[in-house]
């Protein structure tokens, strides 16, 4: 299990990266005319981009639900470590499958 996690951290740490350049992209076409050649050939390659993030995001999601469904499932996890790994409170509860508390109210969560 601990190469298959790790493997997926490169993975998810590659999209990550990609989506910060899309990001990057949007605001330059934002910020420019869309009569521009160069910045809409830009704006096709963010899409493609985009799409293969999305596949990719697909796959692995199909990967975890399969590992989760494999002899992988009955493995113990460390709850604090998921806790006190991922930054966003919401997704730490969500992963663990743990009721969000319904005095919060919905929306963005913020984080420093």
């Amino acid at each position: 299990m601990g190469e298959l996690l790790a493997n997926l951290e490169v993975e998810l740490g590659g999209l990550a990266r990609r989506c910060r350049s899309l990001e990057d992209t949007a605001a330059i076409a934002a910020g420019q005319s869309q009569g521009d050649p160069m910045e809409q050939s830009r704006l096709v390659v963010a899409f493609q981009e985009l799409d293969l993030l999305t596949q990719s995001l697909g796959d692995l999601a199909r990967l975890a639900g399969a590992a989760g469904g494999s002899g992988l499932a009955r493995f113990p996890v460390d709850t604090d470590m998921v806790r006190h790994s991922l930054r966003l409170t919401g997704l730490a509860e969500r992963l663990l499958g743990q009721p969000q508390n319904q005095d919060d109210p919905p929306g963005l969560e913020l984080f420093l």
